[in-house]
């Protein structure tokens, strides 16, 4: 299917190229890790979480767990400019805290302490959506304090402790963002993954 021969053919003629140009394996490591940043942050807000694009759920809050990161730093982007969100990043050191504000962040907590805790701190009781892209086993009490009822958590980092009978009671959608999902299913609507990298 074209997806399919799309990456694969990708794939080969980077190969090609790394083999005839020199180009070692860091910077084809490089170039997927962009890839991956610029996927990972609309298909996980816009995607997976449904946050409308359009700012149809303006004013509603996200808390995104690792804000510095290179899919935080767009996903804070996304999350402000287009879904027009109130949007709390997390980070723990000075630089990563100003690097959350200066891509759009409105307020900045530190995930080296309980989130639910911090988000009290700053005024905030519980949040609608919730972007982990940081350790969820280490987060998932305070994700589970932190989210309102009827709201979504997306995860990109794997858990082996995570009880998702304890978000029933809020009854809360949780999900799982993995960018080659389509593409290793060859799922029906597996030149999506194109039109994002292309958006």
């Amino acid at each position: 299917n074209a997806f399919t021969s799309f990456l694969k053919d990708g794939m080969k003629s980077l190969g090609d190229a790394g083999v005839e140009n020199g180009i070692n394996n860091q910077w084809i490591r490089n170039l997927f890790l962009n890839i991956k940043q610029k996927d990972q942050a609309p298909e996980s807000l816009f995607d997976r979480m449904g946050i409308s694009s359009q700012g149809e759920d303006e004013g509603k809050s996200v808390l995104i767990i690792g804000g510095a990161g290179g899919v935080g730093s767009i996903a804070i982007q996304l999350a402000a400019r287009l879904a027009k969100l109130n949007v709390i990043a997390t980070a723990s050191r000075d630089e990563s805290r100003d690097w959350c504000i200066k891509f759009g962040a409105n307020q900045v907590i530190n995930h080296a302490n309980a989130l639910d805790d911090e988000l009290k701190n700053i005024g905030v009781a519980e949040v609608d959506y919730i972007l982990c892209l940081n350790n969820t086993d280490a987060h998932w009490q305070a994700m589970v304090n932190a989210i309102k009822p009827q709201g979504v958590i997306c995860s990109v980092v794997e858990t082996v402790k995570a009880n998702l009978g304890m978000l029933k009671s809020k009854s809360v959608t949780f999900v799982w963002e993995f960018m080659f999902t389509r593409a290793m299913y060859q799922t029906p609507d597996m030149i999506e993954q194109q039109h994002i990298l292309n958006a």
